[in-house]
């Protein structure tokens, strides 16, 4: 039952508040049950969501720390020996949350000059520019293919994860700028970015950008904890067959 309140009983809720026009002058109705004042109450289960998946993250990160912490080592160490002269890690900026960008951080898998060359195997690449896919890319070192075959290049990105950069579940960062993309694809832009996603443990080949906006904003529309395990499952179940 609707509770209509005098105009003597009004405060600072005034913004929360409307004239509804099936009464008198002298009363008022509530004009909607998802506002407190200044407080949009509808907001409380995307922060509740937020921070129960940002706590998902932390605890997987801690609790796995004794694994993924020597792998760190050991990985980087077998890098370093295969080419000495060439660096570790591969920071690269990526498009972020609200099209912030960000350092990603992987292991090498390329040729230290791997971006530089890049623009000269564009017309090779299978996917529309500004994404890059290229079949048996020349730039991929020996060891690199190994790595990337069992997203072992990908462990350092747990490290963006604690920094909060990422997260273990969305979609996965762009190297190019929110600049380029259509309108459409902006709602991509509203997850946090993530290490494994939907599309990568989905078993179809989305080799555009197009497909894999697609998916990855179906994600986060029906996003929630139950799903990010079920896809931390699958992505594991995948790297066991090799992905």
């Amino acid at each position: 039952m609707l509770k209509i309140l005098p105009y003597e009983e009004m405060s600072e809720t005034w913004d929360t508040l409307s004239v509804d026009s099936g009464f008198s002058p002298g009363t008022i109705g509530f004009s909607s049950p998802t506002r407190l004042g200044s407080v949009d109450l509808s907001t409380f289960p995307r922060l509740r969501g937020a921070a129960t998946k940002r706590a998902l993250d932390l605890i997987f990160v801690g609790v796995s720390s004794p694994i993924w912490l020597p792998a760190l080592l050991v990985f980087g160490l077998l890098l370093k020996l295969s080419d000495p002269k060439s660096p570790t890690l591969f920071c690269q900026p990526r498009t972020g949350r609200y099209g912030q960008r960000f350092p990603m951080l992987k292991f090498r898998t390329m040729v230290a000059n791997a971006e530089e060359v890049k623009e000269a195997y564009r017309d090779q690449s299978t996917v529309p520019w500004p994404d890059f896919k290229m079949e048996n890319d020349p730039r991929i070192t020996s060891i690199g293919k190994i790595y990337r075959k069992y997203r072992i290049d990908e462990i350092p990105q747990l490290l963006n994860v604690l920094s909060g950069s990422m997260t273990l579940v969305g979609p996965r960062p762009t190297s190019f700028d929110k600049n380029t993309y259509k309108l459409w694809h902006t709602e991509r832009l509203d997850a946090t970015p993530g290490i494994t996603g939907s599309w990568q443990v989905s078993g179809q080949q989305k080799t555009t950008f197009d497909e894999r906006a697609r998916s990855d904003i179906e994600y986060i529309r029906s996003t929630g904890t139950i799903n990010d395990l079920t896809l931390l499952g699958k992505t594991f179940s995948a790297l066991r067959n090799g992905m």
